[in-house]
């Protein structure tokens, strides 16, 4: 789950996660993506917003969602990579406790819009119970909407990874 996540005008995203019972209230920062050149500027691309949404099409349920001054909106999903661990010492019976981390990020959807970004959010617009991407720029607001056939196959699929 991420809990912040930052971008800078240099074309680079990180995320914090939070962490429960630790000295330190997050971890990371995670690199999200870098160096966001841009060719029609001929530069790196500035990250002018950025937010973490609910995604029922990842895996881990959540999806960062990157605005740019080119007008690019950058949808990334994180890898998820199981891991297990053992609880218990000695003499104690020992659990095993399967948990999941993310080991990076990866496109999951991108646009290219005539106007620099500058807000991203989600909302359930239509009433349909499942959140649009909503995206302004300087002139306009987008609406995107979830292709329900692909929000059904990734919903079953992350059905069957919990179940495993």
């Amino acid at each position: 789950r991420v809990d912040l996540v930052v971008g800078s005008l240099c074309g680079f995203v990180c995320a914090f996660h939070q962490v429960s019972g630790a000295d330190q209230p997050f971890e990371g920062p995670e690199e999200v993506v870098s160096n966001l050149y841009c060719g029609r500027l001929g530069a790196e691309d500035g990250v002018l917003c950025v937010r973490s949404v609910a995604c029922c099409g990842t895996q881990a349920g959540y999806a960062i969602a990157v605005g740019t001054y080119s007008g690019r909106v950058l949808v990334f999903e994180p890898i998820l990579e199981a891991s297990a661990s053992t609880t218990g010492s000695g003499t104690d019976e020992a659990e095993a406790i399967t948990s999941e981390s993310v080991v990076g990020y990866r496109i999951y959807w991108s646009c290219h819009l005539p106007y620099p970004v500058h807000g991203i959010s989600a909302a359930d617009v239509d009433g349909d119970g499942m959140a649009e991407l909503l995206v302004t720029t300087r002139r306009s607001l987008h609406i995107f909407q979830v292709n329900v056939d692909d929000a059904v196959e990734a919903a079953k699929k992350r059905i069957v990874d919990l179940c495993k």
